[in-house]
């Protein structure tokens, strides 16, 4: 959905900043703030402008991905039969930008957690963004104090802002 996004909407401080922890390599780069702000706006326009390999999910769809391989022993996407093996080498691609939109969003059993830990922990030094309406307190409360501080040693950047989609909604009284 987010294929035509343009900079237009990217707040040039946010811009700025990412681009920033892009060229000193400090990852992982976490946008956090309230709903709307633009923190996925943010993070997509990273993802196109990327000239290697990208994968984008939400952390809610990567943890289904591992969990459905874990159960089945694979699944299949687009004619190809994939394992968990398979996810985690692609997850440790030292050249391949990974974005994982709305850490946090829901609770984290002990299957989510160890997950996330994984993939964060596979991903130390390597590109990847991470977009969350929590800050590191509240990821701190969902997951723990280790995930949390694996997210602060990158570039943790606070989005601030007005709700982007509710001034673009069209609003009718009837």
């Amino acid at each position: 959905g987010y294929e035509d996004v343009t900079k237009d909407g990217i707040s040039s401080k946010i811009e700025k900043a990412i681009r920033q922890a892009f060229k000193n390599r400090r990852w992982p780069v976490l946008l956090h703030g309230a709903a709307g702000t633009g923190k996925s706006c943010a993070m997509a326009w990273n993802y196109v402008q990327w000239s290697g390999r990208a994968s984008w999910f939400t952390a809610n769809e990567y943890c289904q991905r591992i969990q459905r391989c874990r159960r089945d022993g694979s699944i299949f996407e687009s004619g190809y039969q994939i394992f968990e093996r398979s996810i985690m080498d692609i997850a440790r691609d030292p050249k391949r930008l990974f974005c994982i939109d709305d850490l946090g969003i829901r609770g984290a059993t002990d299957s989510v957690y160890e997950i996330i830990l994984s993939f964060i922990d596979c991903r130390k030094g390597k590109p990847t963004i991470f977009t969350s309406n929590m800050n590191l307190d509240g990821i701190r409360e969902i997951f723990d104090e280790r995930t949390a501080s694996r997210l602060s040693a990158g570039t943790v950047i606070e989005v601030t802002g007005s709700d982007q989609r509710r001034t673009q909604g069209i609003r009718i009284r009837a």
